[in-house]
């Protein structure tokens, strides 16, 4: 093929991947795959620094092995400095912090990302930079900052519906966003926003847009109190979710299996015996997933353990939460720890 056919194909491919990785990581990924191997074929530094840089965004969304992407980090890091390219380096700040979502310095990867769309002109920053500042809205709910994000929420909402941007006003208006605005008792314009993202989403399928949605509605059932509400909006989700290809992004799986572990946990102590065995059991199928961070599970496996009645057990497992858990599991964890001890610990 001629230089322009290839430069022509390598901006379809690279165009359609990145789209698609907002709704579809894993159909993304092989798109964006097929890019990088056209990109270091053709010999292009500056395609292959950005297919480098996706190839690691990609990745670390399916849950990749750390050594991998690191190595993948080193090989777009280098490209990165030898070209000057804009997106390489935007996109490798991006992915480094996917791939260390939960570790301290993911927001800053997020917001050196976030600088340099804003800061320089990018065919790739117009979506990616909001893509971005929605990731790191989420990390800082789990830091507790529940308040600021609240506030700056319907702002990001309404910019979203403004340019038309239908991936990222599911993400906005459901997931942990609905944490901080139930947070501050903006539980109706909370349920406002995510009825209007979920009539505007089509239901076909299951992308991260409808992992978000569903977020937002099982927190809104759980914050009215409605366990078997929660728990059937779990089990519509959960069909479509085994369905899709989605069972293979770490990120989804791992924060489905904990919902509907902790829901069916809740709706067990409503049911009777048989009802209740069966949820527990449920429960502890999710709780036993492999690849979940084990921080993230301290709610879970505690739960399940005032289920069964062994009450040591569940102090120990709180008392870890408040050393091991983001900042607001961990004030969550010793809320609970002191109401079973009957004061604060």
């Amino acid at each position: 093929e001629t230089m322009p056919a290839v430069q022509r194909k390598l901006a379809v491919l690279r165009g359609a991947g990145s789209a698609l990785i907002r709704m579809d990581p894993v159909r993304g990924t092989d798109l964006l795959l097929r890019h990088l191997r056209l990109a270091l074929d053709s010999g292009d530094p500056v395609e292959a620094g950005r297919g480098l840089s996706w190839r690691l965004v990609g990745q670390a969304f399916l849950g990749g092995d750390p050594a991998r992407l690191q190595a993948l980090a080193r090989r777009a890091e280098a490209l990165a400095v030898q070209t000057g390219d804009v997106e390489t380096r935007a996109m490798l700040h991006f992915g480094r912090g996917i791939a260390g979502y939960y570790e301290p310095g993911a927001l800053d990867e997020f917001a050196q990302c976030i600088a340099l769309f804003r800061d320089h002109a990018s065919d790739a920053g117009y979506y990616n930079r909001a893509q971005a500042e929605m990731l790191s809205a989420v990390l800082r709910v789990f830091r507790g900052e529940l308040l600021q994000v609240a506030h700056e929420l319907p702002a990001h909402i309404d910019e979203a519906w403004a340019r038309g941007d239908l991936c990222i006003v599911p993400m906005w208006a459901g997931a942990f966003s609905q944490i901080a605005r139930l947070a501050v008792s903006d539980h109706v314009g909370a349920a406002r926003d995510l009825a209007r993202a979920r009539a505007a989403w089509p239901d076909r399928a299951f992308t991260v847009q409808d992992f978000a949605l569903f977020q937002g509605e099982m927190f809104q059932a759980r914050y009215a109190g409605d366990t078997h509400g929660a728990w059937r909006i779990c089990e519509r989700y959960w069909q479509r979710f085994r369905a899709s290809p989605l069972t293979r992004v770490a990120y989804v799986a791992d924060w489905i299996c904990l919902h509907r572990g902790e829901v069916a946990t809740l709706h067990a102590a409503t049911q009777p015996p048989r009802a209740r065995a069966a949820l527990l059991a449920v429960a502890t199928r999710m709780a036993a997933r492999k690849s979940l961070t084990p921080k993230l599970t301290v709610p879970l496996r505690a739960a399940l353990a005032v289920a069964h009645g062994e009450l040591d057990t569940a102090l120990a497992t709180l008392r870890e939460g408040t050393r091991t858990m983001p900042a607001l599991w961990a004030y969550a964890a010793r809320h609970r720890l002191g109401r079973m001890l009957g004061g604060d610990e």
